[in-house]
Parts: structure tokens; sequence; C-alpha cells
């Protein structure tokens, strides 16, 4: 279209005629002839543009735009807002560019480009004049301060220097808050006495301080509700007459707690009270009972045992047949074992005793033997169930068997010497004996 514009000036004897036409007509064409808008969008209705970055936007004007991109948040993106540009420099690469974007609400808003350097949106409009009005409440009209100065610090310089004169109504208020006792509705630093609730919002601590000044908590209810006693940098000495209660129970320390304290505890060192032995009552053990280190086990005579005896008593049971040995020592050292209430078998002043009998079982392939010991050795009778079963006497301490009586298909006597019967001997051997034989001795020969 660059190339229809055609331009005319008409002398009229040296008279200059300008012709009129209407500012829709009057196009505006940048430095290479392309055309930029009309003037009467650029100067007067803005050019409607929508949907670019406002970086493109680059000529002087007046624009009519909505929906730019990388303007400030506060500007309404789906209302129009005026666009303001002022340029200069070349005009496809201007030097410098400002802007100034009046949104619909009313917000002001500036920046301006040089080159690569942006000094961005600043805020002006009805954002600035809130924020000035916001100040305005908040301390209060310059021109309604009662004061010589208008200005804020002179002001408040003023008022502190005045606080300080002995005869000023301000210094003799303060003196009068200073010497009040503050019996109404204020806490007195240096002691006071309440009477209504001191309540402390949730996340706060009621704080205590050391003697360097530092504060550590006394207090405190945290975010999940657990109420919280005390510091951990401190320890905590609460004094309390006939002892301390939490939720109406005593609370046991190492000055009250142990025997007769009547504490009722479930368990012991994590372990059920079901599995403690009783002094009280009789016991039934499950385990067993090893005794090391060379420790004992001692029984004492109790009022009255099971039997009826003053003795101290040991009963060994099997399951529902109820009792089936009894163990007693009796008061002289005597050791008894009986089956219920009889007395079987005893061990008592060197002497071994029976009611009916003792049995020494030798399985096969083995020997019983029961000795009776003398000075340097001892000698007996032993049963040998080796093959042959017989049953002899021996002398272990010099070797030597002195008979043997052997059981079974032939039962038998053998002796190594003839056989001795009050001082005669009976010989029963084919060979008539010699020797040194004793008057009136017998000989059986074969």
């Amino acid at each position: 279209m660059s190339e229809n514009v055609q331009r005319i000036k008409w002398h009229n004897n040296s008279k200059v005629l300008h012709f009129e036409t209407d500012d829709t007509s009057v196009q505006i064409l940048d430095e290479n002839k392309n055309l930029i808008g009309t003037l009467n969008e650029l100067a007067f209705h803005g050019k409607l543009i929508e949907n670019v970055d406002y970086r493109s936007i680059k000529h002087t004007g007046v624009y009519n735009v909505k929906n730019l991109k990388g303007v400030p948040s506060n500007i309404p993106a789906d209302k129009r807002a005026i666009l303001s540009i002022t340029s200069v420099g070349n005009s496809e690469n201007p030097d410098v560019i400002f802007y100034r974007i009046i949104g619909a609400n009313g917000a002001i808003t500036e920046n301006t480009i040089s080159g690569n350097n942006e000094s961005g949106w600043g805020t002006g409009g009805i954002s600035l004049q809130n924020t000035i009005s916001n100040i305005n409440n908040s301390i209060g009209q310059i021109n309604e301060l009662k004061t010589n100065s208008r200005d804020i610090s002179r002001a408040i310089n003023e008022v502190y220097e005045k606080t300080n004169e002995n005869n000023s109504e301000l210094w003799k208020l303060n003196d009068r808050f200073n010497s009040h006792n503050h019996d109404d509705r204020y806490v007195l630093k240096s002691g006071d006495t309440l009477e209504g609730n001191v309540t402390i919002k949730s996340g706060s601590s009621y704080k205590v301080m050391n003697n360097e000044g530092k504060q550590y908590n006394f207090a405190r209810l945290d975010g999940k509700d657990h109420m919280v006693v005390g510091d951990q940098s401190y320890q905590i000495s609460i004094q309390s007459r006939d002892g301390l209660l939490v939720n109406g129970h005593k609370v046991f320390t190492t000055e009250n707690s142990g025997e007769g304290s009547g504490i009722n505890a479930d368990k012991l060192d994590g372990v059920d009270s079901s599995q403690f032995a009783r002094r009280d009552q009789i016991n039934e053990m499950h385990g067993d009972l090893n005794m090391k280190d060379g420790r004992q086990i001692s029984l004492y005579t109790r009022d009255k045992a099971e039997n009826g005896s003053d003795d101290a008593v040991i009963n060994f049971r099997r399951g529902s047949d109820g009792k089936r040995l009894t163990y007693i020592r009796n008061y002289d050292g005597g050791m008894i074992f009986g089956i219920g209430d009889r007395e079987i078998l005893g061990f008592y002043d060197w002497s071994i005793w029976s009611n009916n009998e003792i049995t020494l079982n030798a399985p096969n392939n083995s020997e019983n033997r029961l000795k009776f010991a003398y000075n340097g050795g001892s000698a007996g009778f032993y049963y040998s169930n080796t093959g042959r079963q017989e049953l002899g006497i021996y002398d272990w301490g010099r070797g030597k068997w002195a008979a043997t009586f052997i059981r079974g298909g032939n039962p038998s006597f053998e002796t190594p010497e003839a056989p001795q019967f009050q001082g005669r001997k009976l010989y029963l051997q084919n060979e008539q004996p010699g020797g040194n034989i004793p008057y009136g001795s017998v000989w059986i020969g074969f």
C-alpha cells in the first residue's frame, strides 16, 4: 500500500495550499516504508493487537491490546488494556523503548528496555494508591500529627524528647504507669498475683530463664496435642507431700517401692508373674532346676509335713497319679525315701535299712557289686550277667575270690580251697590231701 501514497504541495501565487484528509487515511510507515498503522490507530483509538508477546511491539503509539504475553499478572488478560509505547532510535531496533500498560482494573505498570537490559515491571496507578492508603491507615495522615514537624522521624524524636521532660504531660503519664501497682488489668514484671486463668496458645511455651539469660521450656502443648513438661537440658525435681499422684494413682520411686509398697506388677523383667515360684503355696515346676558353682538347696523343718512329722519334705509327683515318691530329711540328719506315707528306704547313722528289699539289677554283659570297704581295699559280693550268670564272693583289695555260686542249668558252688567247718576241712578231690590237715577233716575221693 505504501507505493500508492503520494506527496503533493500546491503553490498558487506564492501561496501554499493544503489538502484536508481524515486520520484513517493517514498511514504511518517505518523506515523501510512498511505500514505500521494509521494515525487514527496509533494516536487516538489504539491499534488492535492480541495474543502476542509485548516485546514484539516496538513502535511509538497507542495500542488496544488483549491477552499479551510477558506482562504482569495484575493486568487482566481477558479484558482490553491500553498499551502506550514511546521508542527512540531505529524503528526496527530502537535504542530505548518505554512501555506503560493500563489494565481494565486500573492497575498501571511500566517497563523500560534498552538493548538487552530490562528495568522490570513497576507498579503504579490504583495499586500504588492502595499502597499509600494502607501506609496512611497504619501510621495516620502526616498532617494530623500534633507537632510542628511534618517529618515522621523528627516527629518521633520530638515525642521522645518531650517524654523525658520532667514537667511534660507525657513524662507524668509515664511516671504514673511506672508507679501503678497493676492490680486491675496489667501484670507487674517484678511480681504480681493473677485472679484469672492464663492460657498459652498451642505451639507456644511457658519458659524459664537461667542465670545466663537463656530461655528453656517449662511447659508447652505441641502441634500433636502432647503435653511436654521440662527441658532435656535440665533435671526436674518435684516436691510433693505424701508422694506424687498421676491420674489419682501414686507414683512409685526408689524411696517408696519394694516390700510392703502394695505394687501389683504383672511382669518382672518382662517375665509374667505366673512363671515365678511362690513361697506361700505349692508350686508346679515345668523346667529343670540346676545348681552351679558349688551352690546347694537347703530344706528347713516346717510346722507340719504332709505325713504329720516335723521334718522337711520333698514330694515327687507324676501327672494325675498324685504323690509318687517322698523324700524326708528328718531332724537328726537321717535321709528317708518313701512311697506316699510309707517309708521304704533309709540312710541313718552309718546304716542302710529297707522295709522290704534292696535290688541291684545287672543288665546283660555287666556286673553288679556290693562291696564292704576295709583299710586299703574292699570285699563283698558280685553278680555277673556276662554269659553264665554267677554270684560270687571276691576280695578286690587282695585280688582273690572266695566262692562262686552258679545258677542256671547246673547250679553249683565253687571255691579255690577246701571249705572249712569248725576248724575242719572238707576235701573234694581224687588224690588224698597232704600237708597240714586239721584233725577231723573229711576226704571224699572220686
